[in-house]
């Protein structure tokens, strides 16, 4: 199968700590099968050089290496790393990225510069055969809000999901983009569908742009290009098994909310969570007093 890896580095360089895992999940699933086996090419040659028309006697492996690396027998891939973009606007990047891409790969993944993941990661958002599959991301803030949404027909407007059946496939209306796998079928659909004359002439099909709801309120990049693919019919998908790290002050990742989720869900949500954490705080704030003249004097 044919990947490729969409990076949008919007901050510059990656993160250390996302580079390392990156290289991590890249070796453990590009294909180097031939790379492996390259001296193998040179002693076959070497021995039917030697052995004229007689027969040749070398030790085969077990699976021929000189094969298209997007056929593994192995079960590996023929990878791509886009080239990166450095954009001040997110989804500038995104697009880029996606108007680069292999013409014939059969799936991208995005992963941000700041996510953090495992090494087995493609594999096993590839296992699940779905058009649109996501890992399992939060936010870089305490309490790390899990960055998946039900569609809510009573406000209009999407909702967290604060509970979901834990290492379970689940489907939702909307998701993240930080670690986000999508067909080549749906990334042509949704370019012709919204924008077909920009994705005719040049390629562009501005699948990630900021959106506004019913109501007027806007929406990012993420919950936009969900809301146009499911409009066209296409099921999403997260995968709550895998779970990355968001670079931040720490990685924050799904297992610090979980240490909140009760707090939260008693609360009433995120928002109400954090509203009755401020005002827990008490302002401790001393002004000197001045008279009238001195405020006078002041201005």
């Amino acid at each position: 199968m044919k990947i490729d890896i969409a990076v949008p580095t919007y901050r510059g360089l990656l993160n250390p700590q996302a580079k390392n895992a990156m290289d991590r999940l890249l070796a453990y699933s590009n294909c180097t099968c031939f790379t492996q086996n390259a001296a193998l090419a040179r002693q076959m040659f070497e021995a039917i050089e030697r052995a004229g028309r007689k027969p040749v006697n070398i030790r085969l492996p077990q699976h021929n290496p000189f094969h298209n690396t997007d056929e593994c027998p192995v079960g590996k891939h023929s990878i791509h790393v886009i080239p990166q973009v450095n954009a001040c606007v997110i989804h500038w990047a995104r697009n880029h990225l996606l108007m680069n891409m292999r013409k014939d790969a059969d799936k991208v993944l995005f992963c941000d510069d700041d996510i953090v993941v495992e090494q087995d990661t493609l594999e096993r958002l590839l296992a699940h055969k779905k058009d649109i599959v996501a890992g399992l991301c939060t936010k870089r803030i305490d309490p790390p809000e899990p960055v998946m949404r039900q569609w809510m027909d009573e406000i209009q407007n999407y909702g967290v999901i604060l509970q979901w059946q834990e290492g379970k496939l689940v489907e939702v209306d909307a998701c993240g983009t930080g670690l986000l796998l999508i067909s080549r079928k749906v990334i042509e659909d949704v370019g012709r569908a919204y924008h077909p004359k920009e994705y005719a002439d040049h390629g562009d099909g501005f699948w990630f742009e900021f959106l506004r709801g019913p109501h007027g309120q806007e929406w990012g990049e993420d919950l936009s290009f969900c809301w146009k693919a499911r409009r066209l019919g296409y099921q999403m998908f997260v995968d709550t098994a895998v779970t990355p790290g968001h670079v931040g002050e720490y990685p924050y990742g799904v297992a610090d909310y979980l240490q909140y989720q009760e707090a939260v869900l008693a609360a009433g949500g995120i928002t109400a969570y954090r509203r009755g954490e401020a005002r827990k705080q008490v302002a401790n704030w001393e002004f000197p007093k001045r008279t009238s003249d001195e405020l006078v004097e002041v201005l």
